[in-house]
């Protein structure tokens, strides 16, 4: 529930900066979100597979699938 609140905060301040203003639907959106973060490759590349698996290790098995869809 904490993750929740915490996600949900994080992904508010970031509709707000503009960063990220539409559903993540494809790698390419994924990607131009962490362009607009200055997060270029290959550490764009390294970013989505290190919060599917964390989020498996924590319990979120419903996250992690959504993120692994779009990212797949």
């Amino acid at each position: 529930m904490l993750l929740m609140r915490g996600a949900a905060k994080a992904l508010q301040d970031v509709k707000q900066r503009g960063i990220v203003t539409r559903p993540l639907d494809n790698m390419g959106d994924y990607e131009s979100a962490l362009s607009s973060l200055g997060i270029g490759q290959p550490l764009a590349s390294q970013v989505a597979p290190a919060v599917v698996q964390a989020l498996g290790e924590t319990g979120h098995t419903r996250e992690r699938d959504i993120l692994a869809r779009v990212i797949g």
